[in-house]
């Protein structure tokens, strides 16, 4: 730079400030300074500069629009998480996506997504329920001790703390302890109870639905005051009576359509008699 700088100065030293330079001596003048300039200093590299600000843009655009269909996707994901709890109400009918139903009991909880439903028909459950499960890809009840697999059935789970026990009514059921790799396959008729990791199968004697569906309760030998209990919750009253009573036996039968027939048909076996209170009944020998 030293030596441009130096033929520069010498030649406009060259020039009478008054004088004016011809058009030769301008072109002279303009090919000795391209001569001067260092070889480096004349590439620009104005093409490439553009090149790279454009992919620059074209990968931000992109990484853009890749985040917000992400937050987008997690957004509707967490917006399709479906709870729904029956509380104390019997016979809740809950109808899935696809058009399966599960009916379920009293204090009984269902869990899925709506948007993996359509390419994932998985779902977690716990109390008792019955499920009817239309045709289609695997359906699967994820429980706390194992999980239950169907391509199209009708079936009933009862899930709890300690046991797990599935019955099937139709088609086919795969029952899967969580704790350890064995499997059954249930037939209609067939059912099995899990505890502890071991299965315990049974046959069942009847292959019509269960009767607390339609609100009709059977007991065989029950201690009377877990038949006191389904009536309290059935009719949302308070029953009291003697303690004597509370682990006697009984068998008999009533429904949830008629409060005075249902206690009517537990009194009778044991000589009681009741009053109705508003919410609250007493039994009374």
């Amino acid at each position: 730079m030293e030596n441009f700088d130096q033929n520069i100065k010498e030649k406009l030293d060259s020039y009478p400030t008054s004088e004016i330079p011809s058009e030769a001596e301008m072109l002279k003048f303009m090919r000795l300074l391209d001569e001067a300039l260092p070889q480096d200093s004349k590439v620009i590299p104005i093409a490439p500069l553009a090149s790279t600000k454009f992919k620059s843009n074209s990968w931000l655009k992109i990484a853009a629009i890749f985040i917000l269909f992400l937050l987008a996707s997690i957004a509707a994901y967490q917006m399709g998480q479906v709870s729904i709890e029956s509380g104390e109400q019997l016979a809740l009918a809950v109808e899935l996506p696809d058009h399966s139903t599960i009916t379920m009991k009293e204090n009984s909880k269902v869990e899925y997504n709506r948007v993996r439903w359509f390419f994932d028909r998985s779902l977690n459950f716990s109390g008792e329920g019955y499920f009817e499960v239309e045709k289609g890809k695997t359906f699967t009840v994820h429980s706390s001790l194992g999980s239950t697999q169907v391509l199209g059935t009708s079936f009933t789970i009862n899930s709890g703390d300690q046991t797990y026990e599935v019955a099937c009514f139709t088609g086919k059921v795969s029952v899967v302890s969580n704790t350890s790799p064995d499997e059954i396959i249930l037939m209609p008729g067939d059912g099995v109870i899990l505890k502890s990791a071991n299965f315990t199968p049974y046959q069942m004697q009847s292959l019509e639905k269960p009767n607390w569906i339609a609100g009709e309760f059977y007991f065989e030998e029950e201690n009377f005051s877990q038949v006191i209990e389904i009536l309290e919750k059935q009719y949302q009253v308070k029953v009291s009576y003697p303690a004597e009573y509370e682990t006697m036996k009984y068998t008999g039968y009533f429904d949830n359509k008629n409060l005075e027939k249902a206690l009517r048909l537990v009194c009778e076996p044991f000589e009681l008699t009741y009053e109705i209170n508003g919410k609250t009944i007493q039994f009374k020998p």
